[in-house]
């Protein structure tokens, strides 16, 4: 054991472990143990430390200054820095495994999504098995037989807080005039069977009246869509090599369930559609909730527009039962052209459809015809949702709606057979009258802002008014639903898609184009003031 002796009869032992320290009180100082020792000068009191851990003593700096670099305490300062390079090393490195614990394929992120994707699925399976039950129980009839649960439409939606100068009432066709449907009892939507048109649906018809004008609607309840294509005309399937889409085909439309994704099937239970947006949808295999009637959600919260889907999901949609007319539009051709002024919408038979104005301003009047109601002009996927139900069993059952000739573009010419359910109750001017622009649009397009600079732009994105194509090459710029693409030539309907020099989307055709008009009738134009163009109003009411 190392000990230090007394020095003199005074003495000023500090004890560390087994080490005792004696300090001459006169001036000097021990600080450190063994060989290294040293005695410095000081006039205070200290406690030293003893091994690695010694300490200094407030004078120590001073002193070793004095003396020089032979002298001093041991400098960490190398030590320090190779420590702080090893100690970022192994934090980038701690870094990079905590990212790839969190956000690799097998993350915490990943597992969390998957669980509630797995979640969501079996939340939705177990609810469809209640509904099921549910069915079952119901189809039970007082003799004990089972009777096998319907697919229904949805109920047509009548909003009830409106300006005091907005009514909206369902009405019904009586007596050769549309009357108030207090009962709400006078619509239906009827299949139809095998190869024969059908004219047995009702779709809900209803009057909006705006300060004293009235204007007529056609409810498009939600569903999702099949689409079954075939060799020709006859029906002949297709085969593996038979590439798709061919120009003949039928869709196959089932009614979803309130604003979700079920249906009922034909045996009575329940099933959910895809989405257009789910991993390998396909409408040729798989039943596609249409998206003009759905909400869609990015993994950040974010709404996405991309397929013309709209800020909330919708039970349904309202559409102009004829071409947008105006309160200065009469028989003659010429009061329906030209800048809306001080006139109002007005959505009517037997009357000349309003035209030769910029796609851009048909935009702006239709969004401010009544906002509690949502209004706006046709986007791309509502056409689409309008022409699949019209071609589907629910509408006309694969048969082309009839023409309307009519040179001075009156709205309804063609009687009955030029609807979408081939009677009163159907959307008439589908294929015909004046050709109608949509707001959906190429957004590499020349005449953008010059024609609609109201919603249109270069570069610009799809909002729930509007929808955005980024290509002018339909296969693999076409969206579904849109009846662009996915329906080509049917019914020998023209077909063209945007491009730069005519951006923006319109359909139907004109009367003159007897042969190429009908409801897949789609093209592109430049957005002018045109006496040929025209277009249609949508509500989406929640």
């Amino acid at each position: 054991m190392l000990k230090i002796n007394k020095i003199k009869k005074e003495k000023n032992v500090n004890n560390v472990g087994a080490i005792s320290i004696a300090r001459k009180p006169q001036r000097n100082t021990i600080t450190n143990v063994g060989a290294d020792a040293h005695v410095y000068p000081t006039t205070k009191k200290c406690n030293i430390g003893v091994g690695a851990d010694a300490s200094v003593c407030p004078s120590t700096k001073a002193y070793n200054n004095r003396r020089g670099t032979g002298h001093r305490a041991q400098e960490p300062a190398a030590i320090t820095l190779v420590a702080l390079v090893i100690t970022v090393i192994i934090l980038i490195i701690l870094a990079g495994v905590s990212l790839n614990l969190a956000l690799g394929e097998n993350g915490i992120f990943t597992k969390s999504k998957q669980a509630v994707d797995k979640y969501k699925d079996s939340a939705q399976k177990e609810q469809n098995e209640m509904d099921n039950l549910y069915n079952t129980l119901v189809g039970l009839t007082d003799e004990g037989a089972d009777t096998v649960a319907e697919n229904k439409p949805n109920a047509p939606v009548i909003p009830k807080d409106l300006p005091e100068n907005t009514t909206m009432q369902l009405v019904k066709y009586e007596n050769g005039a549309w009357v108030s449907d207090t009962e709400g009892t006078s619509w239906s939507y009827v299949a139809g069977t095998g190869n024969e048109d059908n004219t047995s649906s009702h779709w809900a018809n209803a009057k909006v009246t705006i300060d004293g004008v009235e204007s007529f609607f056609v409810w498009i309840p939600r569903f999702a869509y099949k689409i079954t294509y075939y060799k020709d005309a006859d029906k002949t399937p297709v085969d593996e090599d038979t590439p798709t889409p061919t120009q003949y085909g039928k869709i196959d439309v089932v009614f979803l369930q309130g604003t979700g994704d079920t249906y009922i099937d034909e045996e009575g239970k329940t099933q959910t559609a895809k989405r257009v947006t789910d991993e390998g949808a396909d409408p040729k295999t798989d039943y596609i909730v249409h998206p003009a009637f759905t909400k869609t959600q990015k993994e950040d919260g974010t709404l996405t527009y991309d397929n013309g889907e709209w800020s909330e999901e919708l039970a349904g949609l309202w559409i102009g039962k004829y071409e947008t007319s105006h309160t200065g539009c009469t028989e003659y051709a010429t009061s329906g052209e030209g800048t809306l002024n001080e006139n109002k919408i007005k959505i009517q038979p037997g009357i000349t459809s309003w035209r030769n104005d910029t796609i851009g301003n048909f935009y702006t009047a239709a969004k401010e015809y009544e906002a509690n109601l949502n209004s706006h002009m046709l986007k791309n996927s509502e056409w689409g949702a309008v022409a699949y139900l019209t071609h589907s069993q629910y509408g006309r059952n694969g048969k082309e709606v009839g023409h309307n000739d009519s040179s001075n573009y009156i709205t309804g010419t063609g009687n009955n057979d030029a609807t979408s359910t081939g009677n009163e109750y159907g959307i008439y001017d589908l294929r015909g009258g004046a050709c109608e622009y949509v707001a959906a649009y190429y957004n590499g397009g020349s005449t953008l802002s010059t024609y609609g600079s109201s919603f249109a732009s270069q570069n610009g994105t799809s909002d729930e008014y509007a929808t955005v194509y980024t290509g002018t090459t339909a296969s693999s710029n076409y969206k579904k639903g849109d009846a662009t693409y996915e329906t080509s030539g049917w019914n020998s309907d023209y077909t063209r898609f945007v491009y730069s020099d005519s951006p923006f989307f319109y359909h139907g055709g004109d009367y003159y184009n007897v042969s190429y008009a009908g409801v897949f009738y789609c093209s592109g134009g430049e957005g002018v003031s045109s006496k040929w163009f025209s277009f249609r109003l949508c509500l989406a009411v929640m």
